[in-house]
Formats: C-alpha cells, structure tokens, sequence
C-alpha cells in the first residue's frame, strides 16, 4: 500500500502587525541555527532535521489554517523539545522573547556582524588574498549562516564562491566565427562565471568562414580550425573562464538553420554537407588536441564528442578510433550519447532547453552514511539503508536552499546589472545537485560495491531516486527546477582519480570490475537520473587498445542508457583525498 500524502505546510503566516506574508520553511532553520549557536552546538544538519520535524508537525495541527507568529514559536519550542533539545528549545525560546521585548522578529539575519579578519603570511600572493576574501563574502551574503556551515563541515559542497554574480554555466547559442569569438566570450562572462559551453562551431565555420564546398580542402580545414580554437584559449584565458565544446552532434543547432540562406548555400535551405562537417569537425578536435597544457591550453577546455547510430557504423569507424586514441592519450575528451527522442545533452545540467546552470551543490552521501551507522549500529542492512533514505530529505533540502538563496541574490543584483534578465535566463536555470561518494556510501552498509550488483546497486538506485524525487517535489514549490548529474565540466585525469569517497556524480568506481560490468551499471545509475557523467576505469594490464574501447563504446550505445561517459586509467594506489570545497 502507498503511504498517505504528507500534510502540506502553510502557504501564508499571520504577523504580529497584521500583515500576512509567504510561509518559509528555511526561516525555521535559520532562527534554530541561531540558537544553536548560542548553545556553542552550531549543528546545521541537526538543525535542519530539526525544522523538518516542525514543519512536519506545523502541517499537521493547523489542516490548512493560516498560523500567527506565535503560534510557529510555540510550535518550534514544543517540537523542538519533545525530539530531545531541550537546550535548544530553551535557546531559542528565550531569543523568542527578547526579540519580542524589542518588538522584533527572531533574528535570522545571514551574517553575525563583522567577518572575522583573513590572516595572511607575507609569502600569499595578493591574488590569493584575493579570491580569499571574494569566498569569505559569498559565504556571508549570498548564503545563509546555517548553509555556510554545512559547507564547512563538509555536509555540502557549496561552487562558484569566487563568482558570486554569476551563473555557475551558460550556453553560448549564437553562431561564433573566428573574428566574433573573443567578443563573444567577454559578453558571456558576465552570465557565467565558471563553464561556457559551445556547440557546432564547425556550422558557423563553414557559412562564414570557407567559400565553396570543403571536401578535399584538407589544408583549408586545419588552418581555419587552428584559427578558431586559438581564438578560443584566447578568449577564455583573458576572461578566466572554462568551456565545453560539443563536437560532432547529430543534429545542427537551431541557429544553423537561419545560417542556411549564407552565400554557403546559394538559396537553398540546407545544413553543410556531411563530407564538409565531418573534415572540419576532424580538424577542429585535432587543433584543440595539440593546444599548449597548461593554464592557456588544455585545463580550459573539455571536448563533448557526440555520437549517433552513423558513428557506428564501419564508414564511421577510423573517425571513432581517432577520437578514442585521443582520450586514452589522456586528452580531456568525454564521449556522449546522441539517442533518438532525447534532447542533446550539452553539459551536464544543460541542454537546447535549459541552457545554463544556477548552481552545482554537492551531497556528502558517506558522511550520511557513517552517521547513520554510528548512530543506529544494530541496524541491519536493510534498515540501515531505509534510515539513509529517510534523512536523505534534510540533506537535500540543504541544497534546495543553497540555489533558492543563490537566485534571489543574482535577481537583486540583476536588477542592477540586467545581464541575466534577458530570455528568463536567472529563471530557467537549474539547480545542478551532484552526489558525492556513491560508491563509498553504498559500500559502507552493504560491504561490496555499485558494480556487485543486487541489494548494493538497488541502494545506489534508491539514493539517486530519493534525491531526483525529493527535488522535483520541493523544486516545484519554489518554482527552481533542479536535475542530479555529475558536477558542471567533469572530466577525467589520466593515472590519478579521488577516492571512492569523494567520486563525484552518478557513477560507480570500481577498479577491480569489468568494464562490463562497469558500463552496464552505469547505465541504470543514468537511467535513474536521467544523465550523468560515468567514469570508467580501464584496465592496466594488459592496457586496452583503441578498437576494444571503440567495441565498449558501441555495446554502451546499443545495451544501456549511459548519457556522458569518460574513459580512465585507474587511480593511483592508495591515494586519498578528503571531501572539501572545491573553491
């Protein structure tokens, strides 16, 4: 039988001057914050359990009347209490009252007054110093003190803390020639602040940049896609940004067509021939591929090599063994799936529909693990896993706040600005919330991993259900569409990885698996996230050649639902890293 639907929360609260205002629940764990504070017990997870369990019960005495103030405190304090805090109901109860006294609200203010000071040894760069203080200033004003600290407690993983006024990623739509690049990338930098992600250059190339058919112009080619992507690192050196070039999509982008009345096409409306777009494709991933390393070449950049049913096929067969030699050659390339009735995924969290990225939140899934094993040790297996799902929702409700405030931030400084009210860009961003250490959660109850299969990958499922669920279902009421991907640019590294605590997105990591058996588990993870970024760790002995991978890659594309996948060599041995911010 289904459970009944859970009561659903007020919508209004009634103020002690008369005014009704919105109803939120984050208020609730903001004013219990502050009382944790003042315990010396500043808990941000407990507390937001705790605001749960009101909520919960608010719901539920007041069968859709609309509460007063005090009503909400009474509530607070009784609840609070009755879970087993009777300090902080006390705490808080008695801010109550002398915030009454003052004829105030119970302080929720995001900050405590002055920061406290950034200490600096004489040796720190005065960029450092820097980017130091723009972090300590998105902490303390674009997020609220109880989100702050979940972050530093490493509950959640807050990004983009060093560009506080922009999106975390945006989709560049327009057609780009060579000339127009750099321009372009400054314009977009204003919206994005970490990841622009591109898409069919090689249209744009071939209306604007070559007279004529292409086929047989090889010289022609190299030299036009050489041009362009130095253009790129260029531009995306002087802004400071990243990009995702997508490369070798199925379908042309909506803009190609508005290019087919150019003196390319004499008229006729028609995208580039197949010869003409796959030459040019070719040459550009070479010229990215030969790119200086380091800060002005390869780290800004990861290559989407898209593939369809054609790729497949035997005329496709040395262009697919190319693009491979080149990502076991540890190029930064990741290979995605173009399936028929889907939309072209352009990045993680991005698409021709939803075209940037508000936010990336990470979710510590091994440290929720842990508590609960810690907490509940004679659990079994499966009630351990059942205890996991069911305090997943605070943690996930962490996030949901996390974009919820990053968008109300951005929308008071869009009002200055105005870069991002153009197309409802600020409005049709989605929350991009990643889970991090999958395996190492999974692994912790069960004993085994994603890739053994049976109760173990069913419990991945569930987590990766239980977080797409709770925030469809809560994203709706704040009107925030969310998705669970891999973190904004994933891309893989060639002989080093993370742990299998800190893997981040919808994936396994398993050294000792088939590839198989790796690719297979992927697909279902992605299947039930409806994307992902699946790293998948290659052999080392004997180390695959290029036609295997080709062959794993073409079983992936007809057995399973994998969205983005990236091929790794395996991690080196007992490396370990901590979950920590990336900023």
């Amino acid at each position: 039988m289904n459970a009944p639907p859970e009561p659903s929360p007020p919508s209004w609260v009634l103020k002690r001057d008369g005014r009704l205002v919105p109803f939120e629940a984050d208020r609730i764990a903001r004013v219990l914050f502050a009382a944790a504070e003042e315990c010396g017990r500043p808990d941000a997870f407990l507390v937001r359990e705790l605001a749960d369990g009101v909520v919960h019960f608010l719901a539920g005495e007041l069968e859709g009347a609309t509460p007063s103030t005090d009503q909400i405190e009474e509530v607070i304090i009784k609840v609070v209490r009755e879970l087993g805090h009777p300090l902080l109901a006390e705490t808080y109860a008695r801010q109550a009252q002398r915030n009454r006294q003052k004829g105030e609200e119970v302080s929720a203010a995001r900050d405590s007054g002055d920061p406290p000071p950034l200490h600096h040894s004489a040796g720190v760069s005065l960029g450092e110093i820097r980017a130091a203080s723009v972090r300590q200033f998105t902490l303390q004003t674009v997020f609220s003190r109880d989100l702050a600290s979940a972050h530093h407690d490493e509950l959640i993983q807050l990004t983009g803390l060093d560009t506080p006024e922009e999106l975390a990623g945006c989709l560049l739509r327009a057609p780009i020639s060579v000339e127009q690049l750099v321009g372009r990338l400054e314009e977009i930098a204003r919206r994005a602040g970490e990841w622009v992600i591109l898409e069919g250059p090689e249209y744009a190339l071939l209306a604007n940049g070559l007279p004529g058919e292409l086929t047989g112009k090889l010289r022609e080619a190299e030299e036009l896609a050489d041009r362009w992507v130095k253009q790129l690192l260029v531009g995306l050196r002087l802004t400071g940004r990243r990009a995702i070039l997508n490369l070798n999509g199925a379908q042309p982008p909506a803009w190609a067509e508005a290019l087919a009345e150019g003196p390319l096409f004499v008229g006729q409306r028609r995208i580039p021939e197949n010869q003409d777009r796959a030459l040019l494709v070719e040459s550009l991933l070479a010229a990215v591929c030969t790119a200086p390393p380091g800060e002005q070449g390869l780290t800004r950049l990861r290559v989407d090599w898209h593939l369809a049913a054609s790729d497949f096929e035997p005329l496709a067969r040395e262009r697919l063994l190319n693009a491979v030699r080149l990502a076991l050659a540890g190029m930064p390339i990741t290979f995605v799936f173009d399936r028929p009735r889907r939309l072209q995924a352009l990045a993680e969290g991005v698409d021709r529909r939803r075209t940037a990225v508000l936010l990336t939140v990470g979710l510590n899934l091994p440290r929720l693990a842990t508590l609960v094993c810690e907490e509940c040790p004679a659990l079994d297996e499966t009630g351990k896993c059942q205890r996991v799902l069911a305090r997943l929702k605070s943690l996930v409700r962490l996030a949901l706040s996390a974009g919820v405030q990053k968008r109300d931030y951005l929308r008071s400084r869009t009002l200055q600005s105005g870069f991002l009210a153009e197309a409802f860009l600020l409005d049709r961003a989605r929350l991009l919330v990643t889970p991090f250490g999958l395996e190492q959660a999974v692994h912790s109850i069960w004993g085994r991993g994603l890739c053994a299969g049976g109760a173990a990958l069913d419990f991945g499922e569930q987590l990766l259900q239980r977080i797409r669920e709770l925030l469809q279902l809560e994203g709706r009421t704040v009107a925030l569409e969310c998705c669970v991907d891999a973190p904004l640019g994933t891309v893989g590294s060639r002989g080093t990885g993370p742990s299998r605590s800190t893997v981040a997105g919808p994936t396994c990591w398993d050294p000792a698996a088939p590839v198989k058996s790796q690719l297979r588990t992927l697909g279902k993870l992605h299947a039930v996230c409806d994307g992902g970024t699946g790293k998948v760790l290659l052999p080392s002995d004997p180390p695959p050649t290029a036609d295997q991978v080709a062959d794993w890659l073409r079983t992936a594309w007809h057995q399973t639902e994998i969205v983005r996948l990236c091929w790794l060599r395996p991690p080196t041995a007992h490396r370990q890293l901590t979950f920590a911010p990336a900023d």
